[in-house]
């Protein structure tokens, strides 16, 4: 296939013999790449495409093949994940190294796609430049793009940017819903190593744009510190709209969470409470503590909460042996054979 590609053979015919070199690529066959430099300098772009997907999976360096893509980039410079930019950091620390040095370019838009391409470089190859992508990030005169790109590159690192967090943070105080969602995403990835942003996260609870605030949540549970702060800002969510994202990041944090979900389930309404049911039923016999809350709404007066808690109880198992008088008295009622089966398997 490679003196046909090399050979003044038409497009289509080219193509078909690019695309059987990509099918084996890409089913982890050792295959025998072919010039790829000839191929990128094709004047209808279908072939080029096709080339850059196969570089994007990786490829060993070439400096030629490097310099290359560092002008198809300057000549198109997008984020797209099949672009130059991507096979560029799919080469290695080599590859790297040229868009680290496409941060100094005086055009926007290399920059930019410099950054996007950052974001599929490996983890080894990135780490060496976290301080570059620190300062990017921290830097409020940036421009806005620019910084979502170096936010979005952090993803590969998959939580191991300490190093980055102040600049996270600061993302956090600006008034910015663009940056402030990628930089979620990071710090849902960073964990327990993330603590110390919580207090610039619970600002983020109050927005009124629902998306938002879930999004917030589940990265609080990831983060699982700070209870003292953190489970009276989720109480206050799910009591005031319901939330099923914010009730699993409550009951992330354990034991100190029951405190909260029995209030809930005493004083929340249909929606909270559902929040509630749905999500500590999955704890099973860990959601005990919560089981006199569970048997009073068993008798309250909205029956599809009532049939929830039942099947909550059930979910417990065993540790919720209290409510049996009153699962009982229901089936002597004439209970629904739904419900019985709920109340039975407690």
């Amino acid at each position: 296939l490679h003196p046909l590609l090399a050979s003044d053979a038409t497009e289509r015919q080219k193509a078909r013999a690019l695309a059987l070199i990509l099918h084996w690529h890409r089913g982890g066959r050792d295959v025998a790449l072919p010039p790829f430099v000839p191929l990128l300098d094709d004047e209808h772009g279908y072939l080029q495409k096709m080339t850059l997907s196969i570089l994007a999976r990786g490829v060993p360096y070439e400096t030629d093949l490097a310099l290359r893509l560092v002008e198809l980039l300057k000549e198109r410079p997008t984020g797209d994940l099949m672009g130059p930019g991507a096979a560029l950091a799919r080469m290695g620390a080599e590859g790297v190294a040229h868009l680290v040095a496409l941060d100094g370019s005086e055009e926007l838009k290399e920059r930019i796609a410099a950054f996007h391409g950052l974001g599929r470089a490996a983890a080894a190859d990135l780490k060496p430049h976290l301080s570059l992508l620190a300062t990017r990030i921290g830097d409020v005169e940036e421009d806005m793009r620019v910084r979502i790109a170096a936010i979005l590159a952090l993803r590969t690192m998959h939580g191991d940017c300490l190093s980055c967090l102040d600049a996270l943070r600061q993302t956090l105080t600006e008034d910015s819903y663009d940056l402030v969602n990628p930089t979620l995403g990071v710090l849902k990835q960073m964990g327990q190593r993330a603590a110390p942003a919580v207090p610039d996260l619970l600002r983020w609870l109050d927005e009124t744009d629902p998306r938002l605030v879930d999004r917030t949540a589940q990265t609080l549970g990831a983060i699982r510190a700070r209870p003292d702060l953190v489970l009276p800002a989720l109480e206050a969510v799910i009591l005031r709209r319901g939330s099923d994202d914010a009730a699993r990041a409550m009951a992330a944090y354990g034991s100190p969470a029951f405190e909260y979900a029995a209030r809930i389930l005493s004083e929340g309404d249909e929606y909270a409470r559902y929040s509630i049911l749905w999500t500590f039923a999955n704890l099973g016999e860990k959601a005990a503590p919560i089981v006199p809350e569970l048997i009073v709404l068993i008798d309250g007066e909205d029956p599809d909460i009532s049939s929830r808690a039942i099947g909550t109880l059930g979910f417990i198992g065993p540790k919720a042996a209290a409510a049996v008088p009153i699962l009982m008295k229901r089936l002597s009622y004439g209970e629904t054979m739904l419900r019985a089966k709920d109340a039975a398997r407690t």
